[in-house]
Order: C-alpha cells, then sequence, then structure tokens
C-alpha cells in the first residue's frame, strides 16, 4: 500500500556535545566521567537504534550535531583506552549485581538487563575500534543522518569582542568537521543557539547554508514571517534560520508535561553508587571500588526504580512497561504534529516544517528510555500513514530555496532567551580576561602574518597559545557557574587556559622557555592538532567600523565584501578631479572596476582644493593628502618625500583606526617610499604599476635618481 503524499516534515535535530574533559595527568578525573557516560548511555545507544532502523529498511532522517570538542574525546586513543576500562568496570559491576540480586526478583531481572545491554555496547564499541566517528560517516553517507557542527569549543558567541575571534572559532570548526566527514558542513548548530546579526556572513564564508534559532528569535525578526516558525527565515546575508516548535518542544522538556516525567519511566536520581554502602561495611567494600579513587560518591548507570506515582516510595523498575510507554508516547507525539501539520497546511501555500531540536544526551543519559522513543518514532511515521515526512533542513531547502527574509534579533535559547545564563554577578568576570585575551591573540596573530618567519618551536607557541584561548572561551563553564553544579571546576579550567595562554604568549615575546614546560603543555590539550594561530588573523572580510576625530568625515560603517574579495589599498599621487596625465584617469578606472567586481577600494593620493579630505566616488573610498607646504620653491624630489611621509603616516592611521588592507597597489614611483613602509610594517602583500618610464615622460632626458 503506498504511503499518502506528506502534507508536511519534522526535522528532529540532536545536539550532541561535551567540553573538552580530557585530563591527561589525573586517570580518574571526575569530569572525565561525563564523556563515559554520554558514550555508554547516550551516543552508543544511538549508534544501536539507527543500525536497527536500517537493518530492518526503515526510512528515517535525523540531524546530529556532533561538535569539534565531542568529536577531539571520541578521537583521543587516550580517552578511547579509558573509556573501554570504564566500560570493563561497569560490565564486571552488572555482573556482580546479578548475583547479588538473585533473592531478589524484581531487582535480579533490571541487573540481568543491564548486564546484557552493556555488553552488547561494549561488543559495538569494541568491533568498532573504540571509535564512533566512522559509524557516524556511514550513517550520513548513508542518507539517512545530516551531521552539523558547532562552534570549535562551544564558546557562546553573542559575548565575543572581536570578528576575528568568532571566524577563528567557526573556521577551525569547518576544518575539523572536513578532517573527520571528507566534505564541509551544510548547518551549524551555533552554540546555546545564540544568535548576534554578525555572525551569519562569517557563517556564510565558510559555506554554511543554515543554523537553529530559538522560537522567538524567529517571531521577534522585522519583518515578522509569515509562515512563523514553520519555514526558515532568510538572513541579510543569505542563510536561512531554523526555529524550534515550541509546541512539540514542551513535550519533551516540560518537568510536569514532558513524556521523561512519566511514573513508569526509570529514575535517574536513584543509583547504587548513592544507595550501597551507607549503614553496612560490607556493602561499602564492595561498591566502593566503582566509584572516584577519591571514595567520592558518584553515579554507576545502574539504576533500579522507577519514577513511580508517590515520589517518596520509589517502586521498582519495570524495563517491560516503560518499552511500552515509550510506545504510546512516540505515536501520542506523531499524533500531535499530524494534526498540527494539517492545521498549518490550510493556510500555508509551502509544506509546513515542524523543527525539534533537543540536546542529545537527553536520550538515554537523562531519559533512559529517550533511544526508544527515537526509534519507536521512526518506525510509526515510517510504517503508518501519516502524512507527516522526516527531513532534514538541508532536504527543506533543496524543496523550498526562497523564504522570506527578515533581520534576527540578539538570543539564545537559554533562560530567559537571551544571556542571562552566561552573563550574570556570579559569571560576569570571566569576559573581561576573555577579551583581554582576543585582543592579545589577534595582535599576536597579525604580528607574525607569516608563518614562514617563525621558528619551529615559536609556531608551536603561537598555535597552543590559540588552543588555550579557545578552551578558556568555551560556554559550559559560565553554564556550569550559573547551575551551581561544580563551579569550582569550571573556574578552575578558565584560570588554567587562560594562565597557559598569556604564559605561551609571553614566551613567544622573550623566547625563554624550555621545549620540556611547552611539551608539557601540549601534551595536556592535544585537541585540533592541525589548529594554526593564522585562524586569528584580521582579513579583508572584516567589518570596518572606522570612527575618528583627527581625520574629518571618518565615520563609516562598511559594509563587507563577500567572500573571496579583497580591501585594496591604492596609491596615486593624482587621482580625479587632479588630473595632470594618464595616471589619474587609469587608477580611477582600475578602481571603478574592482570595486564593481565586489573589492573594496581605498585609494590614499593628494589633497585638491575645495574637495573633501574623504568622500566615496563611484563606490571608490578617496583619502586625500595635504602634503606640507613651504613658503620658498621646493625640489620636485623633496616634494615626493614630504608626500610619501605625509601619506605613510595617513595610512598608519586608518590601520590604528580599524582598517584593515589585503594588499597594497603603489601606482608610480613616485609612492615608493609609503608602499614600501607599508609593506614591511604590515606584511602586506606589494603591487607596483609604472605607468610610464623617465625616458618616454621627458622625452629621452632621464632622471638619474629615479632610474
Amino acid at each position: 500500500m503506498r504511503k499518502p503524499l506528506p502534507s508536511g516534515y519534522l526535522a528532529l535535530v540532536l545536539h550532541a556535545h561535551l567540553p573538552y574533559v580530557r585530563h591527561y595527568s589525573h586517570e580518574f578525573h571526575m569530569e572525565e566521567r561525563w564523556f563515559y557516560e554520554a558514550m555508554i548511555e547516550t551516543y552508543l545507544p544511538l549508534v544501536d537504534v539507527l543500525s536497527r532502523l536500517l537493518h530492518d529498511r526503515i526510512t528515517f532522517r535525523l540531524t546530529l550535531t556532533l561538535t569539534p570538542t565531542l568529536l577531539a574525546l571520541m578521537d583521543d586513543p587516550l580517552m578511547q583506552t579509558r573509556c573501554e576500562a570504564h566500560f570493563n568496570k561497569l560490565v564486571e559491576l552488572a555482573g556482580k549485581e546479578v548475583v547479588r540480586n538473585k533473592e531478589n526478583a524484581e531487582f535480579y531481572k533490571i541487573s540481568l538487563m543491564y548486564f546484557h545491554k552493556f555488553t552488547h555496547l561494549k561488543q559495538i564499541f569494541i568491533e568498532n575500534q573504540r571509535n564512533l566517528i566512522p559509524l557516524f560517516r556511514q550513517f550520513q553517507e548513508s542518507g539517512y543522518l545530516d551531521i552539523i557542527t558547532s562552534a570549535s569549543t562551544h564558546g557562546f558567541i553573542p559575548l565575543m569582542k572581536n570578528d576575528e575571534t568568532i571566524r577563528a572559532q567557526i573556521t577551525t570548526a569547518v576544518d575539523v568537521y572536513r578532517q573527520h566527514f571528507g566534505r564541509p558542513p551544510m548547518g551549524i548548530w551555533l552554540p546555546e543557539c545564540g544568535y548576534v546579526n554578525r555572525v551569519d556572513r562569517l557563517l556564510k564564508e565558510q559555506g554554511i547554508q543554515y543554523f537553529i534559532v530559538d522560537t522567538h528569535t524567529v517571531q521577534h525578526s522585522v519583518p515578522t514571517p509569515a509562515a512563523d516558525v514553520y519555514a526558515p527565515v532568510r538572513t541579510t546575508a543569505g542563510l536561512h534560520a531554523f526555529a524550534r516548535d515550541p509546541h512539540s518542544s514542551k513535550q519533551i522538556w516540560s518537568s510536569s508535561l514532558g513524556y521523561p516525567g512519566d511514573p513508569d519511566y526509570r529514575e535517574y536520581y536513584r543509583d547504587i553508587g548513592f544507595d550501597l554502602g551507607w549503614h553496612d561495611a560490607a556493602e561499602w567494600e564492595y561498591i566502593k571500588p566503582y566509584l572516584l579513587a577519591t571514595g567520592e560518591r558518584v553515579n554507576t548507570g545502574l539504576k533500579y526504580h522507577r519514577i513511580s506515582a508517590d515520589s517518596v516510595n520509589k517502586q521498582p523498575y519495570e524495563p517491560g512497561w516503560a518499552s511500552d510507554k515509550a510506545g504510546i508516547h512516540a505515536g501520542h507525539f506523531v499524533e500531535s504534529l499530524e494534526r498540527k501539520v494539517e492545521q498549518l497546511s490550510s493556510s500555508m501555500p509551502r509544506k509546513p516544517m515542524i523543527v525539534c531540536p533537543y540536546d542529545a544526551e537527553l536520550f538515554g543519559h537523562w531519559w533512559y528510555e529517550g533511544p526508544q522513543w527515537i526509534e519507536q518514532l521512526c518506525r510509526r511515521i515510517h510504517e503508518g500513514e501519516s502524512n507527516l515526512q522526516m527531513v532534514t533542513p538541508c532536504e527543506y531547502l533543496r524543496e523550498y530555496p526562497e523564504h522570506e527574509e527578515g533581520k534576527l534579533p540578539f538570543s539564545s535559547w537559554g533562560r530567559g532567551g537571551y544571556s542571562g545564563v552566561w552573563l550574570q554577578p556570579d559569571n560576569d568576570w570571566i569576559y573581561k580576561h576573555l577579551h583581554l585575551a582576543e585582543d592579545r591573540m589577534i595582535a599576536a596573530a597579525n604580528k607574525y602574518r607569516f608563518p614562514h618567519d617563525l621558528k619551529d618551536a615559536d609556531l608551536r607557541l603561537a598555535n597552543q597559545a590559540c588552543r588555550e584561548l579557545f578552551l578558556a572561551q568555551s560556554s559550559d563553564w559560565a553554564f556550569i557557574i550559573d547551575a551551581q553544579t561544580v563551579p569550582s571546576y569550571a573556574i578552575s579550567r578558565i584560570k588554567y587556559h587562560l594562565g597557559n595562554f598569556h604564559q605561551l604568549l609571553d614566551w613567544l615575546h622573550t623566547k625563554e622557555f624550555s621545549l620540556e614546560q611547552l611539551d608539557a603543555i601540549e601534551r595536556e590539550t592535544p585537541c585540533f592538532a592541525f589548529l594554526h594561530y593564522s585562524c586569528f588573523q584580521t582579513k579583508g572580510s572584516d567589518r570596518l567600523l572606522v570612527k575618528s576625530s583627527n581625520v574629518p568625515g571618518l565615520t563609516q560603517d562598511f559594509r563587507p565584501p563577500s567572500a573571496g574579495h579583497n580591501h585594496i589599498l591604492m596609491l596615486a599621487w593624482e587621482f580625479p578631479p587632479l588630473i595632470i596625465g594618464g595616471l589619474s584617469r587609469a587608477v580611477y578606472d582600475l578602481a571603478k572596476f574592482l570595486s564593481l567586481q565586489g573589492h573594496t577600494i581605498h585609494v590614499i593620493t593628494c589633497d585638491v582644493p575645495h574637495r573633501e579630505v574623504y568622500e566615496v566616488m563611484d563606490q571608490i573610498h578617496v583619502h586625500r593628502v595635504k602634503v606640507m607646504q613651504s613658503l620658498s620653491p621646493v625640489d620636485f624630489l623633496d616634494w615626493v618625500f614630504e608626500m610619501n611621509l605625509a601619506f605613510t603616516d595617513y595610512a598608519i592611521q586608518l590601520v590604528e583606526e580599524g582598517y584593515r588592507f589585503d594588499l597594497v597597489h603603489a601606482h608610480d614611483w613616485l609612492v615608493f617610499y609609503t608602499a614600501r613602509e607599508l609593506k614591511q610594517l604590515y606584511h602586506l602583500p606589494l603591487i607596483a604599476t609604472i605607468h610610464a618610464t623617465e625616458h618616454g615622460r621627458n622625452h629621452g632626458n632621464l632622471q638619474t635618481y629615479v632610474q
């Protein structure tokens, strides 16, 4: 029987992320367990679900973020080895629990369930060489999964100071993605769904097509979209923002209305790591080897109770009941979306898109039955006569490439919808230190514009400084401080990475360090092995906001050119309306042509009476510089020297005011001094055009100085 044509689409988006919690020098660090738990409770069960769906030829589509820090942890041999060791202890404990619970029928079947599940997941882990990344790549290449990226260390972009920093976070993420998946990403999960309007053009530079935002981001866009959140909004830079559907979010996230709070599901907060050994010494000795080496209690992953109607007296967990309830809730979710699609399709000119984004760790880690729910959801949509079809955002854009344009406001999906989680009295001290480090990193990257000028050790220092700044910028630290979970750990991580950052740049400046010191820092944080400090260099496409009290007229907000175009500084002693020979016309025609191609052209030339010091002429930014006057006649070559001094001072002032140039184009020999100075001072490429020889200009008479 053929399925009916869909009336609307569902995009299920899972955001898989962990901060970089590798601790080389501390094998049993509590925060490393976040990675092991996520692997065993979320990522491996998800792989298991997807494998079953593929085996059963179930048509489904999922979108999954794999953040660069999570990929770095998954790909790290040390973390793989430690995860296997954790797996071994977990299987061992589950086996002991089967024996311990033999006389307790209800707990016995649960411990047996855990033993079989952990053994099965460990087998998947080992069979895939302890690395899930190639498996996820296979799912993507099969067409069932769309993997997207995020900023390199999940930094909260709206609170970053400089465009160079945002670009560095994004370009590194794209490089990490390409390294693992063999192609650039089409979409990105902005950390914490944090959007600010300058980010879309930086995303476009890297070929990103879409990103995910919260509901109010689209609902508060200007103009308000007619499709509300059920179609993407096109930003001014040409990217597409997909917004979260508020109704389906409540069914998952709401503590009172959401599925995970059902009494039949497993209770997260009852674990034998906390239940055993309080009043029995033998029990304590039994459970102690599976806790932290310090004896601190932690979750083991073995939990025997369901949420229960009675919040005090928890009842034993019934796996069969929970599995049935996951199927019921999946069916209810599908039916709710079908009704919503039916309602929307009558008023929309195109099929509505319902976007359901969630943290991946909710499924399996917090909501034990979450992976079962995902599997049942996919099966019901595939097997039933649903008017709903699962798609990825990329597929929707291929079907509907044109969408309403809107200006999106600053927003996030955090508490209050803006930056309240990451900028409040307990954590606002972070940003003055991060902003200072940003400025220092950018200055260092621009100072050493040509990497081949650095010795190998110096290059390692600069690259590691970049890595430390990235890790300090993780939004997780401010989030942890806000949540007051392990704030001391978050604070120590910020201070550790920023301390390393400044130490590394100090060493780069003074050259007073040992390779052993550098080796020790690199061993602790080897993520992004290919990372290069040049990602922080100022590019020609940066937004130029110039404010000057010294140069009249220099308050301009220049829109940057699109990717691949340049900011070019031309030096010419004559320019219209000053026309003495052919030079003026040639420079003007070339500048106008290049500006029409999308390049941004600035011309420094001599002043002309009754013309502005600065003006935009046919999209060309013209800067007219006054050359020092003298009461007595001045030799021509002395005048040329004075002109070059004035041109050089003016060009340096432009750079100090915020202008950035990709290359210098010098026209004729008269501007030689300025061109040479700018090339050497800012390490800029230099193009020189000699418009006429002195032999031709002076009818055979050569000026030997010029020659």
